[in-house]
């Protein structure tokens, strides 16, 4: 799994292994805050070229030892700071680790100053819910795999309260990039915090949440893990 956090509104990625495109033909490049899946396998001392088309920037990323269990390798293509030189996150996403768990890999590719942000994850509560059900919070780390119950979250962006106003806002309003999260048993996510470089600060969340539906009664997903 690749997912593009250079941020340029026109670049796309082209990911080549010894000359051969590895994205599905019908879309042969990811654009800036995407996510796509290679069409091939890789393996051990596989060598990927990344080529940024518009600008003079590439990068060229060698897989290391794979993990012996069943791991998706996640693979997140970002701009060096105070540089156009593309560089590279890569994390293993193990399998779930029970029936009703998803994995969650949590990102920070902002191309910029590091404020030492969290990501905020709370359960999504709406209707009658509001008044009768205690929410959960949970303030997770980023550049790190979690499991996480399947269910409905809130995700936002959260940076210590004596950076909030050094920042620009107020100093009790630190949350930001507001996202819903909605996982499902034994499968992968990514959230990505991206911007930076004259691009606005957000959270990219693969795969994207379900389109809007009208409201019904459901229950809510377990405890995070």
């Amino acid at each position: 799994l690749v997912c593009n956090a250079y941020p340029s509104r026109d670049a796309l990625v082209v990911v080549a292994k010894e000359g051969r495109n590895l994205l599905p033909s019908a879309y042969p490049s990811i654009a800036y805050q995407e996510c796509k899946y290679l069409r091939e396998h890789v393996e051990s001392h596989d060598r990927l070229d990344f080529v940024i088309q518009g600008r003079e920037a590439h990068g060229t990323f060698e897989i290391g030892k794979l993990p012996a269990s069943d791991a998706a390798l996640l693979l997140v293509l970002q701009r060096r700071p105070l540089s156009r030189a593309v560089t590279f996150q890569s994390y293993a996403i193990p399998p779930s680790s029970g029936p009703r768990v998803a994995q969650i890999a949590v990102v920070d590719a902002f191309a910029g100053n590091s404020t030492s942000p969290h990501l905020r994850v709370e359960d999504h509560i709406t209707g009658m819910e509001v008044q009768t059900v205690s929410k959960r919070v949970e303030q997770l780390d980023f550049d790190r795999v979690y499991a996480m119950a399947e269910g409905s979250y809130d995700a936002s962006i959260t940076v210590p309260r004596r950076l909030a106003r050094a920042l620009g806002g107020d100093a009790t309003a630190v949350a930001r990039a507001r996202r819903a999260l909605h996982l499902k048993r034994r499968t992968n996510y990514v959230v990505l915090r991206t911007g930076g470089e004259g691009y606005p600060e957000s959270l990219v969340v693969f795969p994207p949440p379900p389109a809007p539906r009208e409201p019904s009664a459901g229950r809510r997903g377990g405890p995070m893990e």
